[in-house]
């Protein structure tokens, strides 16, 4: 290795980021001394406080707690390392490799550098002293046998940070394409929610018995004798010992146990794997820088002919189609401005996520209350209903914030402003659709619905959804605001957009109480004057749809005069760029 080369490229590095905090004002200099000072005395403190908590520790607790108390050291670092990792994802790399190229300087070194750089990060500076700290603790309490933690700390360490180069040098040549970095990033953010939704969705759905604490008597059922669970029957099971064999990154916590019951054969095998895992790792990760500067990574290869030629004939085709029953222009306009949504990764965050949250969070319902919702059976539906509807009160209530300066081509179409709303929320119908009636199709399975329950929960979200469509066309006319590409964060906004928003959130169960009257006259006529409680229900929500149907294909007139009047005020908001 030519270590003069490298060493210029850091020096450089640093003079560059020095120049950068110099240039800047002086209050974001002295923001960027406090938080490194801030990060030092953290580290110092996570150091002295592992190395307490270490030799405190009594020697005489058993393996599983030093287990433990190692898988929950794991789980933090992990978490801040994902996080680490979506911001990270979102920079270029630390030193530029097109431009070194053509110094004498091989590309294995710089990728050595780039590996180095890229991965001091809070994860590592703060909590890697705390866990080394941790680690001299057990060994002042439990003995010197305690010090190959040190080692196996290391092995820990050094494939995640190998495999994360390898996965933000994938990630890297896939976002060339900015659409794409845009999906990635809000994919990565999405993958970390429901990462630390694992355990929740264990302990409350799949295995509820397990929320039980250790050494707690449980208590008596139906003239059954309660038990009392051990807490080391829980972590010396079969299926935890297996887990802490089977993920690399429980080695460690496996290892310690071991060595705190006097085996150190986990430890040691712990060390070999994740040494062969991690060159594994850096190997495939260096491998796929090469392959990516000598232009065949795959977001590289492709050839511009047939991507253009592919994009083509997806979108003639989606663009041929027609909507049966409303005019030809608002037919091209909904398909669109469906492609526009289909494309645009926050619009998809933005419909998916309730869904997910509401499969999650009726999963931790159901099993608290032990599957026995048969008196809110009925209110299902259009809990449901109303679940999804709040999730995209964001998007219905701010149609042209997110067209941004696309707003410039609906101002120049020579088309109806009513086909314009007419399109817009015929866009977002079978997404919201979509989602509704998978939730639904869960809550069927999960409670037992039944099927005229379901039709009854499918006719209340069109209906919900023309009313809220109604009041997002008036909010899309009266306060406008511009979206970020690539997130859901709105840009400065006046006080009278972010008073008028927050009252019209207020406002959103004032909007939907129509949506609860079928229930009520179900319940009413079904069980005080014995009518059949599927006809009222069904009955009621048709006359319901037919109401919210036509108020809404009368207001697409007015709505359309009154977005003409708007238009250049409109334009002006969504189109200026202020951050």
């Amino acid at each position: 290795m030519n270590r003069h080369p490298i060493r210029t490229i850091l020096w450089l590095r640093w003079r560059l980021s020095r120049n950068q905090w110099s240039r800047g004002s002086v209050f974001s200099a002295l923001a960027g001394m406090l938080f490194l000072i801030g990060g030092g005395v953290l580290a110092a403190a996570c150091a002295v406080g592992g190395f307490l908590g270490g030799m405190f520790l009594p020697a005489e607790a058993p393996g599983w707690v030093v287990m433990l108390i190692w898988d929950g050291v794991i789980a933090g670092f992990l978490l801040f390392w994902l996080v680490g990792l979506v911001t990270e994802v979102q920079r270029s790399a630390s030193v530029d490799v097109g431009k070194l190229l053509h110094l004498p300087v091989s590309l294995r070194d710089i990728f050595l550098t780039n590996y180095v750089a890229s991965h001091v990060t809070p994860a590592i500076v703060i909590l890697l002293p705390g866990m080394l700290g941790l680690a001299f603790g057990m060994m002042v309490s439990r003995g010197p046998w305690m010090g190959l933690l040190i080692p196996l700390i290391a092995c820990f360490v050094f494939p995640v940070t190998a495999w994360t180069a390898c996965l933000r040098g994938w990630l890297l040549s896939l976002m060339i394409n900015p659409r794409r970095r845009r999906a990635i990033v809000l994919g990565l953010t999405v993958g970390i929610i429901l990462v630390v939704q694992l355990p929740n969705l264990y302990f409350n759905i799949l295995r509820p018995q397990d929320r039980q604490r250790p050494g707690v008597e449980s208590p008596a059922r139906d003239g059954e004798p309660g038990t009392r669970r051990e807490p080391g029957e829980f972590f010396d099971s079969a299926p935890v010992t297996l887990l802490h064999r089977a993920v690399p990154p429980l080695w460690l916590s496996a290892g310690a146990a071991g060595l705190a019951n006097g085996n150190p054969w986990p430890a040691l095998l712990g060390m070999g794997g994740g040494m062969l895992l991690g060159g594994l790792g850096l190997r495939r990760a260096y491998r796929g820088a090469r392959r990516f500067h000598l232009g065949i990574a795959p977001g590289v290869s492709r050839g511009p002919e047939r991507v253009e030629a592919g994009r083509e004939r997806r979108g003639g085709r989606l663009v041929e189609w027609s909507v049966p029953g409303i005019p030809a222009e608002a037919s091209a306009m909904t398909f669109a401005f469906l492609r526009s949504m289909l494309r645009a990764p926050e619009i998809k965050f933005a419909l998916f996520m309730p869904a997910v949250m509401g499969v999650v969070m009726g999963g931790i319902f159901l099993s608290r209350s032990g599957g026995r919702v048969e008196a809110l059976t009925p209110f299902l539906p259009s809990l449901g209903v109303l679940w999804v509807l709040f999730g995209m009160v964001q998007l219905c209530s701010n149609h042209f914030g997110f067209d941004r300066e696309g707003f410039r081509a609906l101002v120049l179409l020579p088309a109806r402003r009513r086909d314009v709303f007419l399109a817009k929320n015929l866009a977002l119908l079978p997404m919201v659709s979509g989602m509704g009636l998978v939730l639904l199709g869960v809550m069927a399975v999960a409670t037992g619905l039944e099927p005229w329950l379901v039709v009854a929960g499918a006719l209340e979200m069109v209906a919900a959804f023309l009313a809220i469509s109604l009041a997002g066309n008036v909010t899309s006319i009266v306060c406008p605001y511009r979206i970020g590409a690539g997130t859901l964060k709105a840009t400065k906004m006046p006080a009278q957009t972010k008073l008028w928003l927050f009252v019209l959130h207020l406002l959103f169960p004032l909007v939907m109480i129509p949506l609860m009257m079928p229930t009520g006259l179900q319940l009413l006529a079904g069980r005080l004057w014995g009518w059949p409680e599927p006809l009222v229900r069904l009955g009621a929500d048709a006359v319901l749809l037919a109401l919210a149907l036509g108020v809404y294909w009368l207001s697409l007139r007015g709505m359309g005069e009154w977005l003409q009047r708007r238009e250049q005020a409109i334009l002006q908001v969504v189109t200026q760029e202020v951050e």
